[in-house]
């Protein structure tokens, strides 16, 4: 950032800062407090001195700075505030660190206690409306921040409001604005600065001051209310610290540790005696209070500690220093010298007890509820632990220095089982075996699982052991010297505790099977024959015969018939009993004669030069591959002198009808196979041939504009014909000779596009060139016509003088004289006349002009 002051602007790597971030995230907080600093005293430096070297190494920014009042000695006034606030801390982290401040009561010794008016007010802008959080004050006295899970709420506590009320007063605006925003707090952590202490000795006394004592009170029960952790003042130029404190209003001598004490340890959680950490759960836990007056002020007396303040230090000036993080607070007072001589540490939400429940198998992670060294009851020193639940589990942690314990009892959701998925069949020595089984409850891919086969009796007292898997499907062999048996039994048994075997209900070990097949045999496509095939080994039996499903049957031996459409050797392809697969033996190879008939397509003309599909039937088939050709048989349907017109694998064959066969007459089709094969055939249905069409054209003459052309056209093939001129001018014809009628506007050459009958598209040839006479009214010049651009793109200007004195009528026609556009003029105003080209495509184009019943006519060519 950058500033500008008397128009110099400063800025520069130095002037930065860092924002706050998102309110309620529990990133660790830096927060560094000073009472009563700014004297300008070597003290004061010090203190300053002392901190920066002690956070000069861990690259972490301040993250607020506040000052408890008193900021600026002896009455506050602006040049004071230059002297011993500005000039002693600016070069240092003014310009990176917010600062948030409160007044004392030497702030307003330069001014009046009621009124604003003090430079305090000048020099500081704090948020009125709640623009850091908390709740609008409305006041420039008091205020609130949050930052990440802190709550800093910031009073006056010398000012009057209204001209009658103090900070002691219950009624006054600020207390009355206090109470809501406490109340509308959210955040875990709460601390509040104001420069009076209620609890103080040696310095100021608590019990001799009015003001004071008011503030004791009254402001403390609100405080304690609303669960405040942790009061920063000054005004006293010493260091006091109470323990966690509720319900002490009086004097110093009615402070009793029993009755208004949540903990009597030290809090320093250094492992001196009772030194264990403050813990706060939610419920009435006390407020620390803080007298943090030596950061440059160190005037404080070497008398008795107040009671409730047993940690005091009068000979070093100092700052506290406050770290928060999640739920964990590490305070600290920073002497000048560097050296810490006192800390606290307070925990919220610790020494839970949790329940949760898990799958068998699943693994659990724990996480002790504050952060630090941790001490799991299973040895771990890790600050989380995970672990594989295979039952239920009851884990402890402590922290490192034995004060907080956190208790996890973690049970498994529903035991894991074991079960077979499907009843054991029958099974034979020697055979696989697949037994798919299910575990529940357990994350069963993390186990292995061990099948086990019993006794003939069903005993495991020497299981034999057939396989071990990781997924829910045993594969295994059963020994081939194991004895029949109805009494044998499998077990699956788990790797892992928490998981019972389970046993399968008793099965048989039997022989296996084998089949036979016979009955080779000669038969025509469509009859049946017979084939045996002969069991041996337990019945019933499952067979497989070729690719046929399977079967099962008690009969043996057994007769099937069999009807196949092509020569087929059958096998047995596999045959099983009660006790498994067997083995096979035998083939019959079944001789089948084919049939071949042939389908004309529905509806279909063919003529010369036909081309299309030819479908065909094959009863049974044949050995080998082959290949099939289409005949044509002679006029009389006869196939002694046919004709080869399609071949091809299979149905249909694409057939092709010569160009020099016979029209009409009573054709037919046949498919037959290639290389000599041996089979029945079906010809078509008869048929005759149509001719297909060819047309040529021709009759070159001249006409005059508008006049009529003949022109000629010669056709052969079946009629009718349907013929497409070049100006897509259509008609059909039954003559082998006919006469067609044009009347072009411009010189043309007609073609034809195209000539069609039953047989579809034909040939066409030839071409006719009519020419075209253009006329006029009189010879008309160029000059005296003129038709620009020309050619065009899009359209013409007229100029046409001779006609100045005249009116008409104007066309536009394409090159068959059909009218595309038209208009009239009236006389003297034919200059300029403008025609558009602009909907047509490139080509020739005529302007015809009629004047008085006389024509002009101009060429107009579009590019």
């Amino acid at each position: 950032y950058g500033i500008q002051v008397n128009g110099t602007t400063y800025e520069g790597d130095s002037y930065y800062f860092k924002t706050a971030p998102p309110t309620g995230s529990k990133q660790k907080v830096r927060i560094w407090a000073m009472g009563d600093a700014g004297d300008g005293s070597p003290n004061q430096r010090e203190v300053r001195d002392a901190y920066l070297k002690r956070i000069q190494n861990d690259n972490r920014q301040t993250d607020a700075v506040l000052f408890l009042g008193d900021n600026a000695y002896a009455i506050g006034t602006d040049e004071e505030y230059q002297n011993n606030f500005f000039n002693i801390y600016q070069d240092y982290f003014f310009k990176n660190n917010v600062i948030w401040a409160i007044p004392g009561n030497h702030e307003y010794y330069s001014g009046v206690q009621s009124r604003r008016e003090i430079a305090y007010f000048q020099i500081f802008s704090q948020p009125q409306n709640g623009e850091s959080g908390g709740v609008p004050s409305g006041s420039e006295m008091n205020y609130s921040f949050d930052y990440g899970n802190v709550h800093v709420v910031a009073l006056d506590s010398y000012g009057i409001e209204q001209d009658k009320y103090r900070l002691y007063d219950t009624l006054s605006p600020q207390v009355e604005w206090l109470k809501k925003d406490l109340a509308a707090n959210r955040l875990p952590w709460t601390i509040v600065m104001f420069h009076h202490p209620p609890y103080t000795k040696n310095s100021h006394d608590s019990d001799t001051e009015t003001e004071l004592v008011l503030i004791r009170q009254n402001l403390n029960p609100i405080l304690e209310r609303y669960k405040v952790d942790l009061v920063l003042s000054g005004h006293s130029h010493l260091y006091e610290r109470s323990r966690p404190t509720r319900g002490h209003t009086g004097l110093a001598p009615t402070f009793n540790e029993a009755a208004h004490l949540t903990s009597t340890s030290s809090g320093k959680y250094d492992n001196s005696p009772n030194s264990c950490a403050y813990v706060k759960n939610g419920g009435d836990e006390g407020v620390i209070y803080v007298v943090a007056g030596s950061s440059g002020r160190n005037n404080g007396l070497d008398g008795p500690a107040h009671p409730a303040m047993p940690f005091k230090n009068f000979q070093n000036g100092g700052s506290v220093v406050i770290e928060v993080e999640d739920n964990r607070l590490n305070y600290e007072w920073l002497c000048n010298d560097g050296v810490v001589r006192d800390q606290f540490t307070i925990f919220k939400n610790v020494n839970k007890t949790t329940q949760l429940k898990a799958r068998h198998g699943e693994v659990v992670t724990l996480t002790p509820s504050w952060k630090g060294a941790t001490s799991w009851s299973n040895g771990s020193n890790q600050p989380t632990l995970s672990f594989t639940l295979t039952g239920d589990t009851t884990l402890t942690v402590r922290d490192e220095a034995g004060c907080l314990l956190d208790r996890f009892v973690v049970s498994v959701s529903e035991k894991p089982a074991l079960s077979f998925d499907k009843p054991l069949a029958n099974a034979c020595a020697g055979a696989a075996l697949s037994v798919p089984f299910s575990v529940t409850n357990t994350d069963h891919n993390r186990w292995k699982y061990t099948l086990q086969l019993s006794d003939n009796q069903g005993n495991f007292s020497q299981p034999v052991t057939l396989s071990t898997e990781s997924n829910e499907a045993f594969s295994a062999t059963l020994p081939t010297s194991l004895p029949s048996g109805d009494n044998y039994r499998l077990r699956i048994v788990a790797n892992v505790a928490g998981i019972a075997p389970v046993v399968s209900a008793n099965f048989s070990i039997q022989q296996k099977p084998s089949a036979t097949l016979s009955g080779a045999a000669t038969i025509e496509a469509g009859q049946s024959t017979p084939l045996t095939l002969q069991f041996s080994g337990s019945g019933p039996w499952t067979y497989q015969l070729s690719n046929n499903a399977p079967a099962t049957t008690s009969s043996n031996p057994l007769t099937i018939s069999v009807s196949p459409l092509t020569t087929t050797v059958y096998t047995v392809t596999s045959v099983s009993n009660a006790c498994g697969t067997g083995t096979t033996n035998g083939n019959a190879r079944v001789e089948v004669t084919p049939k071949i008939a042939t389908q004309m397509p529905v509806g279909i003309i063919l003529c010369d030069e036909s081309v299309f599909d030819l479908p065909f039937t094959v009863t049974g088939g044949f050995d080998t591959g082959i290949g099939f050709e289409a005949q044509l048989s002679d006029k009389e349907g006869n196939f002694t002198t046919s004709r080869t017109v399609g071949s091809g694998s299979q149905s249909p064959l694409k057939v092709t009808i010569p160009a020099n066969v016979e029209i009409g007459g009573n054709y037919r089709l046949r498919i037959k196979p290639t290389q000599n094969a041996n089979a029945n055939l079906t010809p078509s249905d008869v048929f005759s041939l149509k001719q297909r069409a060819k047309a040529t054209l021709s009759g070159d003459t001249t006409i005059a504009f508008g006049g009529e052309a003949k022109l000629k056209l010669s056709v052969q093939g079946t009629f009718p014909v349907t013929y497409v001129l070049s100006d897509n001018n259509t008609a059909s014809v039954s003559n082998n000779v006919s006469s067609i009628s044009v009347k072009p506007a411009l010189e043309t050459t007609y073609t034809l596009k195209s000539v069609t009958n039953v047989c579809g598209n034909g040939s066409v040839g030839g071409n006719a060139r009519v020419s075209v006479l253009l006329t006029a009214i009189a010879p008309v010049s160029d000059e005296d016509l003129r038709v620009l651009p020309n050619p065009t793109h899009s359209k013409v200007k007229v100029e046409a003088k001779v006609f100045s004195q005249k009116s008409g009528d104007w066309e536009l026609l394409d090159a068959q004289g059909k009218t595309l556009n038209k208009g009239h003029f009236r006389k003297g105003t034919l200059h300029g006349l403008d025609i558009s080209l602009e909907d047509t495509v490139p080509g020739a184009y005529l302007l015809r002009f009629v004047v008085e019943g006389q024509t002009i006519v101009r060429k107009v060519v579009k590019l």
